[in-house]
């Protein structure tokens, strides 16, 4: 969370501190993973489904406010509805043990994706699902994940792969604070509340 503010700040607040955007390239390699955690342990992914999507509705008022200026922009959703399709994809993929159908439902998560234009596209898309697939094979998974962040997007998207070894030190606990102090829904709740604080702080320098 904290580094997805930085990079907020970066885009909202401090337009061309391109190091403020490179603090935040580690937000979206450890938000999928986390996805892909969830999907694995949740007592239901009918409502972790559900959960997302809603937050995905609710989100992209605050993320046009604070990327665009405006209430409504089509040419770019927020985030989550990239996690919302990666989950969807996983979910409908695990019905099937046909490695074509599996394939053909990527394939579709994909292009869902840049249909819609979601927050980092078809890659994001990817990512979800090479973190659920290659799980087990963390080499395999880095070099894949790798020429997404680097090849495909490039420029400071490359400072993604230093979320890696942070990832990789979990070792499936839940931390004793988190569990003492922070809830599952405020994870949720910072998304949209963050993108209206720096909406409306942009909204009071440009009036100063």
């Amino acid at each position: 969370m904290l580094s997805m503010m930085i990079d907020h700040m970066g885009f909202v607040l401090f337009k061309g501190q391109i190091w403020l955007r490179c603090i935040g390239r580690l937000a979206f390699p450890i938000y999928t993973f986390l996805l892909v955690e969830g999907f694995i342990h949740t007592s239901s992914r009918e409502k972790y489904m559900i959960r997302l999507f809603i937050f995905a509705l609710i989100s992209e008022v605050f993320f046009d406010l604070a990327f665009f200026g405006k209430m409504c922009e089509m040419k770019h959703q927020n985030v989550f509805f990239t996690l919302f399709i990666g989950f969807l994809m996983l979910y409908i993929s695990e019905m099937t043990v046909s490695f074509s159908a599996k394939y053909i439902i990527f394939l579709v998560a994909m292009m869902t994706a840049v249909l819609i234009k979601t927050d980092y596209s078809c890659g994001g898309v990817a990512i979800i699902y090479f973190y659920y697939n290659y799980r087990d094979r963390k080499i395999t998974c880095s070099i894949l994940q790798a020429i997404i962040h680097c090849l495909a997007y490039g420029g400071v998207q490359c400072f993604a792969i230093c979320a890696f070894p942070l990832i990789y030190l979990y070792n499936e606990e839940r931390g004793r604070y988190g569990k003492k102090f922070l809830t599952k829904y405020f994870f949720y709740e910072f998304y949209p509340v963050h993108l209206l604080a720096l909406y409306l702080i942009a909204s009071i320098i440009v009036l100063n």
